[in-house]
């Protein structure tokens, strides 16, 4: 399949554009046949920028990408027609300023796709752009990779089958030629990639806005049928490392109740006060007191446990008995009181132990609540950990139960901390200058830029001093 060569020959022949309307025209035309062309939109982005209003002005750039364009209308390739019985290969790729990728079978070009990127797209890092260009392309042809899918699994072939010798409208399925629905729903084969991507396009999206089970679930479900959808959902979405990382949990506190342990006699242990030199000058600096010698000046008395019959003296045995039934007699209070606390208070809290974990920092509003994951070194008592944190982090490495969350899935993404500022904020850096002006502070004139930032919208761009940038940012060069 190649393009009609008539018109091969008029785009050849076109002339150097003279206005914004014989611009549009040409790309009008060469529109019809970027399925033909590798990297189409790469190609004529410089063009396809010159038609924004007031953009016009047509100069040595603008002819080397026409005749660019030009020779890659002249000489496309001939593309091959879809054999659905072969598999479908997708290659992709991305650069600093587009996308794309081609659909092949046994190595042979079946169409091509491609795309600029606008400036909020381009300050995303490469892993982002590669996740954007797989959905991207699986929603340019999901017609034939979901065809695809059926060839993979035995019980949808018997179905379509079926379904051609007895067409019954009122059987669940159907057949159009080129989608088996079931309850006007396209079914998707036994493909487990094809099924992720169509998860992570309703899903991690711009539509799907990394939404719960139910929402994920219910979008997927209203266009795409496949056995398990929902066990599947649950199991990505556990797994989403964007989820983990920017939302809490809907579970009761972490880390039940560790109430203080009752002693088992009188001033067995209890708080020490140091006395420093520099407020008390008639110590040592190194003096400590229990409550106990600070107020009756002399150490708390021995209690041994009193036995009965140890003294001859009734009157002392009796008092002595009395005194030991009251100390055991407080111990069970003590006790009982305890347990009663720990037992309404772990109503409200869960149980919380981990093998590997995500340590939590407090960030901005929309940063990640969580980050990791770290190994756990030690176990620290009933509720805390240690974890192994990078040599160059600043905090300690102990942390309570309701600060991490268990990781779900297999690779580690990330094994560093962020960067922060000293007061505790991410830094920016930037990314571009998209508009400057002159504006008077006291009796001078100065320069300012409006700054985009990375990994922010350019709505967000802030008026910065230039003189000021470039002291802050002195690799940055606009």
């Amino acid at each position: 399949m190649s393009m009609d060569t008539t018109k091969i020959d008029c785009i050849s022949s076109w002339p150097t554009h003279r206005s914004v309307k014989e611009l549009r025209s040409f790309l009008g035309l060469t529109g019809y046949y970027r399925r033909f062309i590798r990297n189409y939109g790469e190609i004529s982005r410089l063009l396809t920028d010159l038609l924004q209003k007031n953009c016009w002005g047509w100069n040595d750039r603008a002819t080397e990408a026409f005749q660019a364009l030009k020779q890659a209308l002249v000489t496309a390739p001939v593309l091959v027609l879809p054999n659905f019985q072969l598999e479908f290969t997708v290659d992709t790729d991305a650069s600093g300023g587009g996308i794309g990728a081609v659909l092949q079978q046994q190595g042979r070009p079946i169409a091509f796709f491609s795309k600029a990127l606008r400036v909020r797209h381009q300050a995303l890092s490469i892993y982002e752009k590669e996740m954007l260009t797989v959905l991207l392309a699986v929603r340019k042809w999901h017609a034939y990779l979901v065809q695809q899918s059926y060839t993979q699994d035995d019980r949808l072939q018997q179905i379509i089958q079926r379904t051609h010798q007895h067409p019954n409208p009122d059987q669940k399925y159907s057949w159009d030629g080129r989608f088996l629905f079931r309850k006007g729903k396209i079914v998707v084969g036994k493909d487990s990639q094809l099924r992720r991507e169509l998860f992570f396009h309703f899903h991690a999206s711009a539509i799907g806005g990394h939404s719960g089970v139910h929402v994920t679930r219910k979008r997927l479900s209203s266009q795409l049928y496949w056995k398990g959808l929902t066990t599947d959902v649950k199991r990505w979405i556990r797994e989403c490392i964007t989820c983990q990382k920017c939302k809490e949990e809907s579970v009761a506190s972490p880390g039940l109740l560790q109430p203080l342990p009752i002693p088992d006699r009188a001033w067995k242990s209890g708080t020490r006060l140091l006395l420093l030199t520099a407020y008390h000058p008639q110590t040592d600096g190194q003096t400590e007191l229990t409550p106990y010698e600070a107020l009756y000046g002399q150490p708390p008395p021995a209690h041994m446990p009193y036995l009965a019959g140890i003294s001859h003296v009734a009157v002392v045995d009796r008092s002595l008995r009395a005194r030991e039934a009251a100390r055991k007699l407080l111990h069970f209070c003590l006790k009982k009181a305890q347990h009663r606390m720990k037992h309404f208070a772990d109503k409200h809290r869960s149980e919380r132990s981990f093998q590997q974990s995500l340590g939590k920092v407090s960030n901005q509003k929309l940063s990640p609540k969580y980050y990791g994951p770290f190994p756990v070194i030690q176990k620290v008592g009933a509720v805390a950990y240690t974890l192994q944190l990078p040599q160059n982090s600043h905090i300690h490495p102990t942390f309570h139960v309701s600060q991490l969350k268990k990781h779900v899935g297999s690779t580690p993404t990330q094994l560093q901390l962020p960067l922060v500022d000293a007061h505790g904020a991410l830094p920016k850096e930037p990314v571009r200058i998209s508009d400057r002006r002159i504006v008077k502070k006291g009796s001078q004139a100065v320069t300012e830029v409006l700054v985009e930032w990375a990994d922010s919208f350019p709505e967000d761009a802030t008026w910065e001093s230039f003189s000021a940038l470039q002291a802050k940012f002195p690799h940055f060069q606009p």
